[in-house]
């Protein structure tokens, strides 16, 4: 039950009191208490005042305990008016949100970037702290003052060594003013080896190399930040978002009582500037596709793929041969490749970007390629004698890769590897340097140049909101809206 103890002024009359109450135990077993103030009834009798401030401090305590049954889990519960930011971006938003197994792991990666940014500004802020004019204090600050992170490697000089009768050589340095970590390059003739060496806590660092060999020659650079240039405001806005969904999902879980990110008026928000989309018109994608004629099939294929049916790069790498519909001359999407520096493999094979599958059509001459890629396969995969007459033939399973590694139709090609081969071939052929996914918007222009509508280009590029593509492609090119106003003039003419 809650204590109450009266306030009392310097002449000794009660002016409010003061209430106490424990409303559970954290995950340690220890006490939570939370107090309040109340105001003096007035206008009552001694006896009615009392009873009046037992029923508001009862109400309160009950209130509080709810409250409290609220906050995190049953395992490891938190005191709420307590927990700060960082601990609850951590120990919950991290563990319970972004790591659910729903997030690919290029989401895990951006969010956990994004959050050390947050966590850095905000630190040990208590969460239920953090109000509408402190987050838009935080976008004033990304606005004016927060700049990229940009790293200078100067050299140390009285860089020392002693080698001892184990044959291990010690290099010892003096603090570098400012340093992050270090830098110590061990050149031996040919080979180099490079080590990161944390910042310790005494004025001067060592390094053991134990596999010195005569002639090793030792240089210690130190890591230091530098001035960066301003973020842009596609950087703002994903600080933003980020810091938005760490306060809905707190306001979800009852950490918080609101989102504080609501409080900015629609003109505070963060935005981005209008995205320019880059794509080949109707002429360009011609002289293109004419350079193409001359490389191997495997990427002549791949890039018909991106050109004619839209798909993303990942999606492309994902396809399999039993994706195929050779009757219908259709593709069913239902995968998407991504960079994953964390896993052996380097990359995480997924649904699509919405989730969703989508069958998308292609022409008879993009399918004859198809099965010609796949022949050439076959035929490379294939026994054959020393005269070279095939001895056993392979046949490739539905499961296998259209877009393989080498000799390895069971594994896709590494997601990046399609952008710096088309860097490449724009190059060499002096062509616009577009991107793997340029060509996807590429696909979306020329459907609307070849009379599609905006809901058909929707459903080729597996756009979930209709608004994406009619912010993207409602304009296209020159030539659509020279033909759109001639047809008016036509009509009004007769």
């Amino acid at each position: 039950m809650a204590t109450i103890k009266a306030n009392k002024n310097k002449d000794g009359d009660v002016i409010s009191y003061r209430v106490r109450a424990c409303i559970g135990r954290d995950g340690y077993n220890k006490q939570i208490w939370r107090t309040c103030t109340i105001e003096r009834p007035e206008g009552l009798t001694p006896k009615k005042e009392e009873k009046e401030v037992i029923r508001l401090a009862e109400a309160w305590e009950e209130e509080q305990k709810k409250d409290y049954a609220l906050s995190g889990n049953s395992e490891k519960k938190v005191d709420k008016n307590k927990i700060t930011f960082r601990e609850f971006v951590n120990n919950n938003w991290i563990k319970d949100h972004v790591l659910d197994g729903t997030h690919s792991p290029s989401s895990v990666y951006f969010f956990k970037y994004m959050a050390e940014d947050l966590i850095e500004y905000f630190g040990d802020k208590k969460l239920r702290a953090i109000d509408g004019e402190a987050v838009k204090r935080y976008i004033s600050y990304l606005n004016n003052e927060a700049r990229t992170a940009v790293y200078d490697y100067p050299e140390v000089s009285k860089v020392s060594t002693r080698k001892a009768s184990s044959g291990d050589v010690t290099i010892t340095w003096p603090k570098y003013k400012d340093a992050i970590s270090y830098k110590v390059t061990c050149n031996r003739g040919k080979a180099s080896r490079y080590v990161f060496k944390p910042i310790g806590e005494t004025t001067e660092l060592s390094f053991v190399d134990s596999q010195a060999t005569e002639g090793s020659k030792y240089i210690v650079k130190a890591k230091v930040k530098g001035e960066g240039e301003p973020y842009k405001k596609s950087t703002i806005q994903h600080h933003f978002a980020t810091l938005r969904n760490i306060m809905e999902y707190a306001r979800r879980f009852h950490y918080i009582d609101f989102d504080p990110c609501q409080d900015l008026s629609q003109k505070e928000k963060p935005h981005r500037d209008k995205k320019k989309v880059d794509f080949l018109a109707p002429k360009e994608a011609v002289r293109y596709m004419d350079c193409l004629k001359n490389e191997e099939l495997f990427w002549r294929v791949f890039q018909n793929v991106l050109i004619t049916t839209g798909l993303r790069r990942g999606e492309a790498v994902g396809l399999q041969w039993g994706d195929i519909d050779p009757e219908k001359l259709t593709i069913t999407v239902q995968r998407n490749v991504t960079v994953d520096k964390d896993s052996e493999s380097g990359y995480h094979i997924g649904n699509t970007k919405t989730g969703e599958s989508r069958t998308v059509p292609i022409s008879e001459r993009l399918y004859k390629m198809l099965m010609a890629l796949k022949a050439d396969l076959e035929n490379k995969l294939s026994e054959k004698d020393d005269d070279g007459n095939i001895v056993t033939q392979v046949s490739i399973f539905p499961n296998g890769f259209i877009f393989n590694r080498e000799l390895d139709p069971y594994t896709p090609i590494y997601p990046s590897t399609p952008t710096r081969w088309q860097s490449d071939f724009v190059k060499r052929h002096n062509l616009p340097n577009v991107s793997p996914h340029d060509l996807r918007h590429t696909a979306a222009t020329l459907a609307l140049e070849s009379g599609a509508d905006l809901k058909q280009v929707q459903e080729l590029l597996g756009h979930k909101d209709p608004s994406t593509t009619m912010a993207f492609y409602a304009g296209v090119t020159d030539e659509a809206k020279r033909r759109t106003v001639e047809g008016i003039e036509s009509i009004i003419n007769g």
